[in-house]
C-alpha cells in the first residue's frame, strides 16, 4: 500500500505514467521488475537528501529511470529494440553470456559432486539442491532477478578467451578476468606447413557468442606470391 501511494506521487511529481495498462505488454514482468528497481532507487536516494535541490534530481533520475524500462517511453514494444539491461533477461539462455557462464559454473560442480558420490541417495539429493542454491544465485534468476550487477555477491565478471600456437603447440581456453573459473575449449583449426602457425598474425572477432577468424600470416604470404 505505501509503495503504490508512493509511486501514485511520484506520476504526479515527474508526470510518468506509472500506473499504465501493462497487460498488453510482451515483457509485462520484466517492465514491473525495472518499476521496482526504479522505485528503491528513488528512495535511497531522497533518504540521502539535505535539500530540494538535491529532491528535484532524485526525481528526475526516478522519471528517467522509468522511461528507460521495458514497456515503457523509451521502450514501448517491451524489450524489442530495446537496450535496457533487463531485456538480457527475457531469454538468458539465448542472449546473456554472464547467466549462461553462471549455470556453467554450478553445472560443472554439480557433475563434480556427483561423480565424487558414493552409491548414496542423500549424497545425490545434496549435489542437486546445492546446484539449486547456485543457480538462484545466477543473473536473472531468483536472487539476482534484475540481472548484473547482482547484489547478492555473484562476481558478474568478464571471461577472456586465449588462443595461442606456436608449431605444433597450442593452447585455448576461457578463462575468468579474476582466475577461478577455467575451462578448456577445443578448435579445428588447419595445420601450418612447418615453418608457420596458422593464427600469426590473424584477427577475432566474437559474434552472437560465435568466435570468427579472419586472415592468417600464411594467406598473406600465398597472396604476396
Amino acid at each position: 500500500m505505501i509503495l503504490k501511494l508512493l509511486f501514485l506521487f511520484l506520476q504526479v511529481a515527474v508526470g510518468t505514467d506509472l500506473q499504465k495498462d501493462l497487460r498488453e505488454c510482451p515483457d509485462q514482468d520484466l517492465a514491473e521488475i525495472c518499476n521496482g528497481q526504479c522505485g528503491q532507487k528513488f528512495v535511497e536516494c531522497r533518504e540521502a537528501c539535505t535539500d530540494s535541490i538535491c529532491e528535484s534530481e532524485c526525481l528526475a533520475s526516478f522519471s528517467a529511470c522509468i522511461d528507460s524500462c521495458p514497456c515503457y517511453r523509451d521502450c514501448p514494444e517491451g524489450c524489442f529494440d530495446c537496450e535496457h539491461p533487463l531485456c538480457f533477461c527475457k531469454d538468458p539462455e539465448i542472449t546473456n553470456p554472464t547467466y549462461k557462464q553462471c549455470i556453467e559454473e554450478a553445472g560443472r560442480e554439480l557433475k563434480d559432486c556427483v561423480v565424487n558420490c558414493v552409491a548414496n541417495k542423500d549424497c545425490f539429493d545434496l549435489c542437486y539442491g546445492n546446484f539449486t542454491v547456485a543457480s538462484e544465485r545466477c543473473p536473472c534468476m531468483a536472487e539476482c532477478p534484475g540481472g548484473c550487477p547482482c547484489e547478492n555477491g555473484y562476481n558478474c565478471q568478464p571471461f577472456i578467451l586465449a588462443l595461442g600456437e606456436w608449431r605444433d603447440h597450442r593452447i585455448s581456453y576461457v578463462i575468468s578476468s579474476d582466475g577461478h573459473f577455467i575451462e578448456n575449449r577445443h578448435f579445428d583449426i588447419p595445420d601450418g606447413d612447418g615453418t608457420y602457425s596458422y593464427l600469426e598474425s590473424a584477427g577475432f572477432s566474437i559474434l552472437n557468442g560465435e568466435v570468427y577468424i579472419f586472415g592468417e600470416n600464411f594467406l598473406i604470404k600465398n597472396r604476396e606470391t
